[in-house]
């Protein structure tokens, strides 16, 4: 080994050199989306994750009308790791005054998603 790849390994096995960051395993937006109600299922070794939502508009208000969204995934723990989240956002978002008054706008369509049987 020559001089210089030795220095470069002592380098990198120093113990003064900074941790790697970690990167998350997941990044979604707080705003894009209000969640009005999820609901996680498992069905031939896929995992469906459903979403009632209201899109964020241009404004940065939000449509009245729920949209509903199902996402799909092949691995389970993927999907857990993806519907967890959601259920952060939803908890973070319920504490808004819009997001209030999007579900009493939506409780009839909130009322027949919780109600529907994938």
């Amino acid at each position: 080994m020559n001089q210089k790849n030795k220095s470069d390994s002592t380098i990198l096995n120093s113990p003064n050199r900074p941790a790697p960051i970690a990167m998350p395993v997941l990044s979604l937006s707080m705003t894009d989306k209000m969640y009005l109600a999820l609901m996680y299922q498992e069905h031939n070794r896929l995992a469906f994750i459903y979403t009632l939502f209201c899109r964020q508009d241009v404004s940065g208000g939000y449509y009245s009308v729920a949209d509903q969204e199902v996402l799909v995934f092949k691995r389970s723990s993927d999907a857990k790791v993806y519907y967890e989240t959601l259920q952060q956002i939803q908890h973070h978002q319920s504490a808004t005054k819009t997001y209030q008054g999007l579900v009493i706008y939506n409780q009839e369509l909130i009322k027949q998603f919780n109600n529907m049987q994938h």
